[in-house]
């Protein structure tokens, strides 16, 4: 996606809003997500297009994680709960799904379910993006772990070591 200057401003706000405080993080915001499934209709549409296991684990995540497994492909999904982003990744070629890049037919599909809820996907570059943190027990260091999950690794880095979810 590459943000831009103004909506990482934006974003950021979201974050410390979300978080009330960067030094002293609240995660309140996780168990009331998970009781209220925003995203449940997203996920019943994707379900006509493969098989969607959740993958969210409420201690590490920030965001909602689903695997979804169609007859030709396999996908890593995360939905943020701190705001309206996900990223897509194909565990096949173990690729960030990025609109307007190649993309199979299922790709598509799923990006265009993603996109009619108002779900902006993120690429590398964003989920890299350095943010200035103040706490040391808790690293909100990056874009990724803010606003999806607590890994000391990116998605595209977790295959190397044998996980997908958080740290």
């Amino acid at each position: 996606m590459q943000l831009t200057e103004q909506s990482l401003n934006n974003l950021y706000q979201l974050i410390v809003s979300k978080y009330e405080s960067l030094q002293d993080p609240k995660f309140d915001f996780v168990s009331q997500s998970i009781e209220k499934r925003p995203y449940q209709h997203v996920v019943e549409v994707l379900s006509q297009i493969g098989k969607v296991t959740e993958d969210t684990d409420e201690n590490d995540d920030v965001s909602f994680g689903y695997l979804i497994e169609t007859n030709t492909d396999k996908y890593y999904l995360r939905i943020s709960m701190v705001a309206s982003y996900a990223f897509l990744l194909n565990l096949s070629s173990n690729q960030l799904v990025i609109p307007g890049e190649m993309m199979s037919e299922v790709d598509r599909k799923i990006l265009d379910v993603l996109l009619k809820n108002q779900l902006s996907l993120l690429d590398k570059e964003d989920l890299q993006i350095r943010l200035p943190n103040g706490n040391e027990d808790f690293d909100l260091s990056n874009l990724y772990k803010a606003i999806f999950t607590n890994s000391d690794f990116f998605p595209w880095e977790n295959l190397r070591h044998g996980s997908m979810g958080g740290s």
